[in-house]
């Protein structure tokens, strides 16, 4: 996966560049692979993945600074290169997310809100975890 992964960003770098004029690296790091191996890694996962776009608007977010839960909900579910709104059953997008959502997260996290609740407690948690 690793080789494919940098052939495709490689690939992708340079028409990207050609068509716009531009020269440098596109896309921030490395490819990076990390085997996940107990169900518990994946409970967390999914959630940090989700959580990522809040960057973008709320930046203190890693930092226990999640006040407007339900901006930052509304915010999640509108992102459109974001999975969440799929995963949360807002969207309906093709077979693939279905089964996805049917196998893996209704077993982690039978009720769409639950699935926000831990996307939310990343934001205490990181607090805990710098104390």
């Amino acid at each position: 996966i690793s080789k494919i992964m940098s052939s495709l960003t490689t690939s992708y770098s340079m028409y990207f560049n050609i068509k716009n004029e531009r020269k440098g690296a596109l896309f921030m790091g490395r490819y990076k692979a990390i085997e996940v191996d107990m169900d518990s890694h994946i409970y967390h996962l999914i959630p940090y993945i989700h959580a990522n776009p809040l960057d973008l608007k709320m930046p203190k977010w890693r930092k226990g600074e999640l006040i407007n839960l339900k901006k930052a909900k509304k915010f999640l579910e509108e992102y459109p290169w974001s999975s969440y709104a799929l995963y949360t059953a807002n969207k309906k997008d093709g077979l693939i997310s279905q089964i996805i959502k049917r196998v893996v997260l209704d077993k982690l996290y039978p009720k769409a809100k639950e699935h926000f609740k831990e996307i939310a407690s990343w934001s205490s948690r990181n607090i805990k975890q710098l104390e």
